[in-house]
């Protein structure tokens, strides 16, 4: 397929040839660091602790590609384009039956050359590749409806179990599936069921793949109902999605539970933060009335589009703008998969109000030029910026410090843990969650406990610098300074 081929073809220009050591790529390092240590037999963990937050699908995904040749980020990088490069082929399928082939391949490009997806597909991250499985996964409950089977929708219950293992925000798919089926159910009756009572339908083609992707589900938990892990946490986050969503300190399930006025709070925030990055396309994070305009304006699009079909494809984007609403975090690339539905759904909408008026053809014809030149318009040829380029030089350096440095048997930790074990292939403890917690004095007391012996301080931070302010004035030792980075060695390391 020529999409096909042409994307995979310009991903040797599009994708960003560093590495960006940034708290948005925060995930992906850890992700790394699994991977790392279910090929060293260490099991599904993180820093010698079982690793319960996210399931350990994507880490699997890039096992093969490190044991092969190590941390290559060019490879991996390059792993996760493909990754991208199957999402937009099967987004094209997903919506060439209801757009036809010219304005599917449009919306297509698209969300290709969009600089929000491009800034996904070049980073070490589950977003793209778990896009892509959930279009594989419509795609697959639309052929399981063409010609019902206990077999198909085994089948399919499996592909959401696969696909939730590698992005959890898949396991989305389940509730959408039953809703858009219930529906289908109540509303067809005798051939329309495929001559099945309701309660038997329900039971056969909703419950049955439903019940099959949660059963998916089953080893996991399991699994982690056993785990101890350390509370509050301290080398990720949030302790888990539950406490992290309910409780006022993400990583400490013992903490108070968020009021009703703090939920409220957050959902307006949040609804804020999506109609900003929905409008922009995915690209930035603004109080633009323009934006959150264009936002609002497409929404109502995709409302029309799902009153008229309430399939699965609508529920998942209804329950994904849900989950965005509510979450306790924000990033941009959380609305990627958002986009990459209602995009569609406008095309949908202006090419049946302009075939009103025009001819099909030419309907077709307007329609793709405006996806195309959207995509022009948004389209962002500089791969990396200076500001990540700098980054990530400065991080390099950093690295090659401690690699001169810090012997393999010191403890070191870094403001943000997971982008150093990576690279320098040891474990690395993360200070800025300790210091969230309890300032200077939350650090210094996870180092000591830790048995820390060196530390990469980032004088951009606040906390840190304080600390480094202190260490020098205890008389550690100072081995340098890169870029804001700055190397210390303290008495108490072996």
């Amino acid at each position: 397929m020529a999409l096909a081929l042409i994307a995979t073809v310009s991903l040797f220009w599009l994708l960003p040839d560093v590495y960006d050591p940034s708290l948005a790529t925060g995930d992906g390092a850890v992700y790394m660091v699994c991977a790392k240590s279910l090929l060293a037999g260490d099991g599904y963990s993180y820093l010698g602790e079982p690793f319960t937050i996210r399931p350990p699908g994507f880490s699997l995904l890039l096992a093969p590609a490190i044991a092969a040749f190590g941390t290559d980020y060019t490879i991996l990088t390059f792993g996760v384009g493909l990754f991208g490069v199957l999402a937009v082929v099967l987004l094209f399928l997903y919506q060439r039956t209801r757009l036809g082939t010219p304005v599917a391949l449009a919306a297509a490009v698209a969300v290709w050359l969009n600089p929000g997806f491009l800034r996904s597909a070049g980073q070490v991250m589950s977003d793209v590749p778990g896009l892509a499985l959930m279009f594989a996964c419509l795609l697959l409950e639309r052929w399981t409806r063409r010609r019902p089977s206990a077999g198909r929708d085994v089948l399919l219950g499996l592909a959401i179990g696969v696909a939730l293992y590698v992005r959890s925000m898949n396991a989305l798919l389940v509730p959408a599936l039953v809703c858009a089926r219930l529906l289908h159910g109540l509303r067809d009756k005798g051939d329309g069921r495929g001559g099945l009572s309701w309660p038997r339908y329900m039971l056969l083609r909703a419950g049955l793949p439903a019940g099959v992707a949660l059963l998916c589900l089953v080893p996991w938990s399991l699994r982690n109902a056993g785990v101890e892990n350390r509370i509050p946490a301290e080398d990720t986050l949030f302790h888990s999605y539950s406490t992290a969503m309910w409780h006022q300190d993400w990583g400490d399930p013992g903490s108070p539970r968020i009021t009703w006025e703090e939920l409220t709070e957050r959902v307006g925030t949040r609804a804020g933060d999506l109609l900003h990055v929905l409008g922009s396309r995915v690209q930035e994070r603004s109080e633009d009335g323009l934006h959150s305009g264009l936002a609002i304006g497409a929404l109502l699009f995709w409302l029309v589009v799902f009153a008229r079909r309430r399939g699965t494809g609508e529920f998942m984007t209804a329950a994904m703008i849900a989950v965005i609403v509510a979450y306790f975090g924000f990033m941009n690339r959380l609305v990627l998969p958002v986009y990459a539905m209602v995009l569609p759904a406008v095309a949908e909408v202006v090419l049946r109000v302009l075939s009103a008026g025009l001819s099909r053809r030419a309907a077709t014809g307007v329609t793709a030029a405006f996806l195309l030149g959207l995509a022009a318009f948004d389209f962002d040829s500089v791969r990396v910026n200076d500001k990540v380029r700098s980054r990530h030089d400065v991080w390099a350096s950093a690295c090659r410090g401690v690699e001169e440095l810090i012997p393999p048997e010191v403890l070191l930790a870094a403001n943000f843990g997971a982008h150093y074990s990576v690279e320098l292939d040891r474990p690395v403890v993360t200070l800025r969650w300790a210091e969230k917690r309890g300032g200077v004095e939350g650090a210094v007391e996870l180092i000591e406990r830790r048995g820390v012996g060196a530390l990469l301080l980032d004088l951009g931070v606040p906390e840190e610098a304080r600390l480094h302010a202190r260490l020098r004035r205890e008389g550690h030792e100072m081995l340098g300074q890169e870029g804001l980075l700055a190397l210390v060695r303290l008495k108490s390391a072996p």
